[in-house]
């Protein structure tokens, strides 16, 4: 029987298309202290004997783990991660001087000669930006036909999968 050797412990893995597996997962220092960075990776499990890594793309952001967040998609090249990178409050939010967390959704993409590629940001919606993270807010991804659903607290974003556009917003859902 073979063994798989997987990049980093605590690795999430998916199936992404036929035959091929991605891990996404935290970057473990050598004193087993958890990283800012984040990685994805590629598995050829077409053989369950030998599966092989492929390609890895290592990406600085904190919390890119929440399994939650993810959304796979081969036939449309996306590969959607809700991440974190600390910041400095604004004078103009409660949090001035203090180190935040601001959100984003990022979406990357493979191709198979050059591995991973960050294709978007989906910079458009701006409360996902702002949210500082309490940890009382959860983040949920759906997909449906077209059109991927981003709800955030008290907020949905509705993008399109193809141009990966915000086409749609409704704030202040009820608690």
């Amino acid at each position: 029987m073979g063994a798989m050797q997987i990049s980093e412990p605590k690795q999430n893995l998916y199936s992404f298309a036929e035959g091929l597996l991605i891990g996404i997962s935290a970057v473990w220092a050598a004193d087993g202290m958890l990283t800012d960075n984040h990685k994805i990776s590629l598995y050829d499990a077409s053989d369950p004997f030998e599966i092989i890594l492929l390609h890895e793309y290592s990406f600085k952001a904190k919390g890119a783990y929440a399994h939650h967040t993810f959304y796979l998609n081969a036939e449309r090249n996306i590969i959607g991660i809700l991440s974190y990178v600390e910041e400095l409050g604004s004078p103009d939010t409660p949090s001035w001087g203090h180190t935040i967390l601001v959100s984003s959704y990022r979406i990357f993409g493979y191709d198979s000669s050059t591995g991973f590629y960050e294709r978007e940001v989906l910079s458009s919606w701006e409360e996902i930006k702002k949210t500082y993270w309490t940890g009382k807010r959860a983040v949920r991804i759906l997909a449906i036909g077209d059109y991927l659903y981003i709800v955030d607290g008290k907020d949905l974003g509705v993008f399109s999968l193809v141009t990966l556009e915000e086409v749609a917003r409704i704030t202040q859902l009820a608690e």
